[in-house]
């Protein structure tokens, strides 16, 4: 896989989103019937921060953050028409990381990255979805992954590279 620039200031801040309006987006949830806001409201601050950012002139498209929306029978909030091109890739920022979900050692690096799916938390041996995002989501393969943040850089790539 390609890694074609480094974009972990982009992704640390949208953290950084995400983490500071989580008590209000929990108050909202309290009151929400259908269960979809949290991921809702996560895809939409991916495509309105992140995904504009990256892509000024609408000429790539981010896979969707975590679960994605739940609107239009698909996981974009806007233009949900839009296929994804493009992917966020981790790479250890040491030789090795602790995956702390399968409690082992992995080597990840440019040749062997792992796909971000979302931040996290680590609470009795299971992550969740919620504040304080210390830790990230990552898939490889069928496999998922859970390691801390601060072990972690973040590559903008080729959905198919």
């Amino acid at each position: 896989m390609r890694l074609e620039k480094n974009v972990s200031e982009l992704i640390l801040s949208f953290r950084k989103i995400l983490d500071k309006t989580w008590p209000e987006i929990e108050e909202f949830s309290r009151k929400d019937d259908t269960g979809a806001l949290r991921s809702d409201w996560g895809q939409s601050c991916w495509e309105r921060t992140v995904e504009k950012v990256l892509f000024q002139n609408g000429e790539g498209v981010l896979q969707p953050y975590g679960e994605g929306g739940n609107v239009y029978d698909g996981p974009r909030i806007s233009k949900p028409e839009k296929k994804e091109t493009h992917k966020i890739l981790c790479v250890g920022k040491k030789s090795s990381v602790g995956d702390v979900l399968g409690k082992e050692k992995l080597e990840i690096n440019e040749k062997n990255p792992l796909v971000f799916e979302q931040f996290v938390t680590m609470k009795d041996n299971f992550y969740y979805a919620e504040h304080p995002f210390d830790y990230c989501l990552l898939k490889n393969g069928d496999h998922e992954r859970v390691i801390k943040v601060v072990e972690l850089d973040f590559y903008l790539s080729l959905k198919d590279s």
